[in-house]
């Protein structure tokens, strides 16, 4: 059996808008990792819906179809991440559930954490930057403001000089959060 390149086309041009739908949902909503198996699988779902979606305006020619397929594909995904967005301030344990780390979970939005490190060293700052595990598998934190902390007094020694301090995932030992926002009379 021979595959022609208007086949691939075709298969392509289905299953591509199931694709861009899903990445945006993903990307910028739920935020998890998928295999490829699984990418395969939910796109072929998605461009189902997409295409009966196209079918029921029935657009003139191939490209046009395209086009609104990749509209419709673009809109559903923007929605189903503002869906997901609103469902998660409702319900915040829905994305500790859908989380692939616990950070991920915790520190969506930056907040000032203490972070002790697997040297015992304690450090205090505002995590403006994290990385995300649907980005990398070895995973970041970037902390903004940061200051040293005595664990046994609790006084906190600015960095002069530092602006940020990167800290791998591998050397983090116990991550507190302390609150978002701005640093409270008692973080101070």
């Amino acid at each position: 059996m021979t595959v022609s390149a208007s086949d691939a086309e075709a298969t392509l041009r289905f299953v591509v808008p199931g694709f861009v739908a899903l990445k945006v949902f993903y990307v910028f909503g739920l935020k998890t990792r998928r295999t490829d198996l699984e990418w395969m699988l939910w796109s072929l779902l998605g461009a189902a819906v997409v295409d009966a979606a196209v079918g029921l305006l029935n657009p003139p020619d191939a490209n046009v179809r395209l086009f609104v397929a990749l509209t419709l594909a673009l809109l559903s995904g923007g929605i189903g991440v503002a869906v997901w967005r609103a469902v998660v301030k409702r319900w915040p344990a829905r994305r500790m559930g859908a989380s692939r780390r616990a950070w991920d979970a915790i520190l969506p939005v930056p907040q000032w954490i203490q972070v002790w490190t697997k040297s015992e060293t304690l450090i205090l700052g505002h995590a403006r930057v994290v990385a995300s595990s649907v980005e990398c598998d070895q995973l970041d934190l970037y902390l903004e403001e940061p200051q040293w902390v005595s664990a046994p007094t609790g006084e906190r020694l600015p960095m002069p000089g530092v602006t940020g301090l990167l800290i791998c995932e591998s050397e983090v030992k116990m991550i507190q959060v302390l609150g978002n926002g701005e640093r409270t009379d008692a973080e101070t």
